[in-house]
C-alpha cells in the first residue's frame, strides 16, 4: 500500500512554483528558472526571434544569461522534466528588447570645441562624430575669471553646435 501511494503522488507534478524570472541592462538579460533547483529537474531553454524558426539560443541550465543582437520581440521557451513524478511542462515567455545594442564606446578624442573671436563677438562651435549619437547631451557653461561668476545663459545664444556671446551688452 505504501509503495502504490508514493507511485500515485510520483505520477502527479506540482508546477505552480515553477516560472521565469528576467532582468536585464539594455540587451543584456539574466534569466532564472525559479522552483526548480532540486535534481528532479533537468531544463532545455531555447530563445527565438518572433517569426523566426531557428533558435538565438540554446541551453540547458536553471540560471542562464544571453546578450540580444537586435531589438524586437523574442520568445524564451524553456522545457522542463522532472525525473521524480515523471511529468513534463513547457513555458513560453514573450520579451521585448527595447534597447539599441551598443557594441563602442563613445570616442571623445574626435570631441573639438573651437572659438572664434571677432570685435568682442565670442563664437564657440562644438564638432565631432560622438555629438552624432542621440544619447549625448552637452551645455554650454561660461565662467567670468574676473568677476568669479558663471555668465548668465540669458547672453547666450545656442544654434545647434554653436554658442555665441557678445561682451559688454546686457541683454
Amino acid at each position: 500500500m505504501l509503495l502504490s501511494m508514493a507511485t500515485s503522488l510520483m505520477g502527479k507534478c506540482d508546477w505552480s512554483k515553477v516560472s521565469l524570472g528576467k532582468s536585464n541592462t539594455c540587451n543584456a538579460y539574466t534569466f532564472e528558472v525559479t522552483g526548480t533547483a532540486d535534481t528532479c529537474y533537468k531544463h532545455d531553454v531555447k530563445i527565438y526571434k518572433k517569426g523566426a524558426t531557428t533558435t538565438t539560443y540554446s541551453g540547458t541550465k536553471r540560471v542562464f544569461s544571453y546578450t540580444f543582437s537586435d531589438t524586437g520581440y523574442y520568445y524564451v521557451r524553456v522545457a522542463i522534466k522532472n525525473a521524480c513524478c515523471g511529468g513534463d511542462t513547457v513555458m513560453y515567455n514573450l520579451i521585448h528588447v527595447e534597447c539599441k545594442p551598443t557594441t563602442s564606446k563613445c570616442d571623445w578624442s574626435s570631441l573639438k570645441l573651437q572659438q572664434l573671436n571677432e570685435r568682442n563677438y565670442y563664437q564657440w562651435s562644438l564638432s565631432g562624430k560622438v555629438l552624432d549619437d542621440t544619447c549625448v547631451d552637452y551645455m554650454f557653461l561660461l565662467y567670468d575669471v574676473h568677476l568669479e561668476v558663471f555668465v548668465s545663459t540669458k547672453l547666450i545664444k545656442k544654434v545647434n553646435t554653436k554658442c555665441m556671446l557678445k561682451f559688454g551688452t546686457i541683454v
